[in-house]
């Protein structure tokens, strides 16, 4: 039976907070966006009165979900009374730095109901302190494209992996999860929550090296210099993690360990082509987020909260990042010069991190070694 229709704010309309909006408000929920006076606005605004706004998939090219013009006004204000009145959720898909401003609001207009943070990295409500509504912290993943001009928002791949991880310690993440899996989108609250959280982490590591190189996620990934710089940041996080106790968790992926994606990034180019590829495939004209803010001069970036929390974390359990703290400071010299990415070279980046190539050297003879063990043991079964 199909849940009551629900009541839900939604704090920031972009990719995510439109897509997740849009698909409530196709399954008869009530919705409404709160969002911030501005030009961008203002713009966005004009264009919904006229076209209204579209959820679609490149994946499934006759799906959609459509808010109708004449459905615009009732969805969107900018203000915050109007948009968290008798609400039964509230959405934060905003950047995190927003965040102690969103939970002011909140604690404005007396929020007690459940909030859930769409937002990457960990320890999201952390900062927050003690709360009197339940903070929800998610893992996203998937990646959705907002097309402004459009007035549309691309899904780019399958609805079915387009899942959200919520916290499964939390309460409210069972029903809140039936609610999104009768949207026709994958919800889960799950008890290894905070292994996901940490592996999604992990992934995001990649967003600080996509915004210096200035180049797009598919073709970066190509170049060795670049991968040998994320296998040295990626490193470091594991050995954190491991000093934490924290054992991270692919939710995509779970057969690929931490240890086995930094060989993967070092091994051969070759190797990289017949695997990790794979991963990136189609994503030739995609950016991630990091990139894509620091292109559009939304300074500052989310870098705090990603290689950030990993250098914060080395600080607190004395394991040296050296790598991730080299990335760090490049990103706030980008957005104290806000003139977008400062496009470094690969062999560069990896001179200015100290990703030695003797490491991908290292990953050749492991890679040999671990065939002529597998010969041997065929060879043995064969007698």
């Amino acid at each position: 039976m199909a849940a009551a229709p629900k009541t839900c704010a939604i704090i920031g309309a972009g990719a995510i907070g439109g897509f997740y909006g849009l698909l409530l408000h196709k399954a008869g929920h009530r919705v409404r966006f709160l969002v911030r006076e501005s030009p961008r606005w203002e713009a966005l605004q004009k264009l919904l009165l006229e076209k209204g706004w579209h959820l679609g998939c490149s994946a499934e090219p006759s799906w959609e979900a459509v808010m109708q013009p004449k459905d615009v006004p009732d969805c969107f204000t900018t203000d915050p009374a109007k948009a968290l009145a008798g609400v039964d959720y509230v959405l934060v898909a905003t950047k995190r730095t927003e965040n102690m401003a969103v939970h002011e609001k909140l604690m404005r207009h007396n929020i007690t109901c459940p909030v859930v943070f769409l937002q990457n990295g960990i320890n999201i409500c952390k900062p927050l302190g003690e709360v009197p509504y339940q903070a929800i912290e998610t893992v996203v993943l998937f990646n959705a494209v907002n097309d402004m001009e459009a007035g549309k928002i691309i899904l780019t791949q399958e609805r079915s992996d387009a899942k959200l991880i919520l916290d499964a310690k939390q309460p409210a993440s069972a029903e809140l999860a039936e609610i999104l899996n009768n949207t026709g989108v994958v919800a889960k609250a799950d008890p290894e929550f905070a292994a996901i959280q940490s592996g999604k982490l992990r992934v995001n590591l990649i967003n600080a090296v996509n915004a210096l190189s200035g180049m797009t996620i598919e073709p970066m990934m190509g170049q060795a210099g670049y991968r040998l710089v994320l296998a040295e940041i990626v490193s470091e996080a594991m050995a954190v993690f491991n000093r934490a106790g924290i054992h991270p968790k692919d939710a995509r992926t779970p057969y690929l360990t931490g240890e086995m994606y930094i060989w993967l990034l070092r091994a051969p180019q070759w190797v990289y082509h017949r695997t990790l590829a794979r991963q990136v495939r189609g994503r030739g004209k995609g950016r991630t987020s990091m990139a894509q803010d620091l292109i559009a001069g939304r300074v500052p970036t989310e870098i705090d909260f990603l290689n950030g929390e990993i250098a914060r974390m080395g600080k607190e359990y004395g394991i040296p990042t050296p790598a991730n703290d080299k990335i760090i400071e490049l990103i706030k010299e980008a957005e104290r010069k806000n003139a977008g990415s400062p496009n470094i070279p690969p062999d560069e980046l990896a001179r200015q991190i100290g990703a030695s190539p003797g490491h991908q050297a290292l990953s050749v003879v492991l890679l040999v070694g671990a065939l002529l063990v597998l010969s041997v043991a065929l060879f043995v079964a064969w007698l």
